[in-house]
């Protein structure tokens, strides 16, 4: 196996992994996960955190790849929220690949061994950028607190699936039918659109 290969099979499997557990996985599980062992793993990535890094990356290109935040060019400030909710709810029922960012957050993000400046920092290029800017569109203001009060309510409802897997499973017992998940979606778009019009107005 070439030495791109063996590094292409250990992002991968650490992609997985990290899934099922969240950054408590250890580099053994991901090392016998690639059939390699550990001493491959900081030979190629240096360290736990930085394979943290790439695999945060890695799941964010598979999720955005099916899923994408992003709406088409020349979309209005509110399509582009709601292309951007959209990604994040569908992702968070997803069972697959584009599923795996999402899953990693959610069992990573309460745990204290967890880098959590590592996380904002990829966060913040990922995803957060681009809202952030929707919502100066949007509610046509620079005003920084009032984004972040913005920011804050838009990825608890867009997250609200990944962070809450009781809810989830309340929500959607049985994978849901596609217009099960569009009224859904429909509806925390709308709820959403409606509490940052009311921002405008306080």
């Amino acid at each position: 196996m070439s030495r791109e290969n063996a590094k292409s099979r250990l992002l991968e499997s650490a992609v997985a992994v990290f899934s099922e557990k969240g950054y408590a996985a250890t580099i053994a599980e991901i090392a016998n996960a690639a059939e390699a062992n550990i001493a491959a793993v900081n030979y190629h990535y240096g360290s736990k955190d930085e394979l943290f890094r790439q695999v945060l990356r890695r799941a964010f290109e598979q999720a955005d790849s099916k899923f994408p935040i992003l709406a088409p060019s020349g979309a209005t400030p509110a399509q582009r929220l709601e292309a951007f909710m959209r990604g994040f709810l569908e992702r968070s029922l997803d069972p697959g690949p584009a599923g795996h960012f999402n899953r990693i957050m959610s069992k990573s993000i309460n745990s204290d061994d967890t880098p959590h400046e590592l996380i904002f920092e990829e966060v913040q290029q990922l995803e957060l950028k681009h809202l952030d800017q929707i919502l100066r569109d949007l509610l046509e203001t620079n005003d920084d607190e009032l984004l972040r009060f913005a920011t804050v309510n838009v990825i608890s409802s867009s997250v609200i699936l990944s962070m809450n897997p009781r809810m989830r499973m309340h929500l959607f017992p049985d994978p849901p039918s596609p217009e099960t998940l569009e009224a859904f979606i429909q509806r925390q778009t709308k709820g959403t659109l409606a509490f940052l019009s009311s921002l405008q107005t306080t």
